[in-house]
């Protein structure tokens, strides 16, 4: 028995869902909660013998903290996937082993990802080296801060780090990936909007002399705060993360993502006029 339950939140990911199953079939407790689909996402989930949950989505924080109150899961570690995401073998032996041997004290294990994008491993503009996620972790007491999106999981206990890393490769069709940032760019706006206003006590200080975690938040905050957050953002993507090394790929997904920063700025700017920036409630998770 692995000891590890898997957890995926999902919306129509009949595209990505049967290659993140298939990469952890390895634990023998596997939990899908799905905000709605209307394609083939509850049945293969059920084809791999998930337990498969539905809750309406209202943000990232609330569907992840619905999902740990309510999933079945068996055993004290939990390990959270996007459904865009899968477990290479080599990264599933280090998990089984780590759960294994974790001393008590020890409350999760952070991993990294490798981003694909045009069928390419961004090294260097994904960021493989600089973001850590905290996806594996004891899931009794834990729960994620109240954020609508870029949440972070609040542990009491040690936090350790796996060499294997993630495979993050989204096989939908590009126009999914444009309607994501654009969905992101609203929830981060909103985010930023109570922030600004003092109403954003999420459960995480921002502090630079904190936790990695405290120090990204306050890095964050500060980014948020400053100009030119899209041409700041491409520069860094660019030339400091040195993604101008990933080929055309690369260049390609860094200007997508300053694109969302610009988009950002633009939703903040009406919110600050009292104008709206949804035509619609944000039913999705991916």
């Amino acid at each position: 028995m692995a000891g590890v339950s898997v957890l995926v939140l999902t919306y129509n990911e009949e595209a990505n869902l049967p290659t993140c199953l298939a990469s952890v079939r390895w634990s023998d407790d596997l939990h899908v909660v799905d905000s709605g689909s209307t394609d083939r996402t509850p049945e293969i989930a059920h084809s791999f013998g998930a337990q498969v949950y539905v809750h309406p989505f209202k943000d990232f924080s609330d569907q992840r903290n619905w999902a740990l109150r309510h999933a079945r899961l068996a055993h004290d570690w939990v390990l959270v996937l996007d459904a865009d995401e899968s477990v290479p073998s080599e990264a599933a032996e280090e998990i089984q082993a780590a759960v294994r041997q974790a001393p008590a004290g020890v409350a999760g294990f952070e991993l990294r990802r490798k981003v694909y994008f045009l069928s390419r491993w961004l090294k260097r503009a994904g960021q493989f080296d600089a973001f850590w996620f905290l996806r594996l972790f004891r899931h009794r007491g834990a729960r994620y801060e109240d954020r609508r999106v870029n949440e972070y999981l609040l542990l009491e206990g040690e936090i350790r780090r796996l060499h294997g890393a993630l495979i993050h490769d989204d096989r939908k069709p590009i126009e999914f990936l444009l309607q994501r940032f654009n969905r992101y760019a609203t929830l981060e706006a909103e985010e930023t909007i109570r922030l600004l206003r003092g109403e954003s006590h999420t459960g995480l200080q921002a502090r630079l002399l904190g936790t990695a975690a405290e120090r990204h938040r306050w890095l964050k905050q500060l980014h948020l705060r400053l100009p030119l957050r899209g041409t700041r953002k491409l520069l860094y993507l660019l030339l400091w993360r040195r993604g101008l090394l990933d080929g055309r790929a690369g260049v390609l997904f860094c200007s997508l993502m300053a694109a969302q920063e610009w988009m950002l700025s633009v939703k903040l700017a009406a919110l600050k006029q009292g104008l709206p920036v949804r035509s619609a409630p944000l039913g999705e998770n991916s």
